[in-house]
């Protein structure tokens, strides 16, 4: 985790994500992930960063709700196996996580 901490693109998509500009931060960590070796073990860390982003994107941008609840779930179930020890990252995903449960339980999605 500590490599990604210190890239700069990785560091650029959280930056952007944090400015609320999510299609740039998943655009920016999907480029990360490309250039990212098959086998590298926080490959699937970053995808689960840019499926968060992408499910801010949806829903705020497109208002697609079971989109975006869908995107959640698939990025928590990529990032769940990630011990993250950088505050600014786990308060991140924490927050989405209570955002997922509060929209998943909304009434007006039934």
């Amino acid at each position: 985790m500590q490599r990604l901490l210190k890239d700069r693109r990785f560091l650029e998509g959280l930056s952007l994500f944090r400015s609320g500009k999510y299609f740039e931060a998943h655009e920016e960590w999907e480029d990360l992930w490309r250039d990212m070796a098959n086998d590298d073990p926080l490959r699937d860390f970053v995808r689960g960063m840019i499926m968060l982003a992408a499910a801010y994107h949806k829903l705020l941008f497109h208002g697609n709700m079971k989109g975006a609840l869908g995107l959640f779930r698939k990025a928590f179930k990529r990032l769940e196996s990630y011990s993250i020890a950088d505050e600014t990252v786990k308060a991140l995903v924490d927050f989405s996580r209570g955002f997922e449960r509060a929209l998943s339980r909304a009434t007006f999605l039934n």
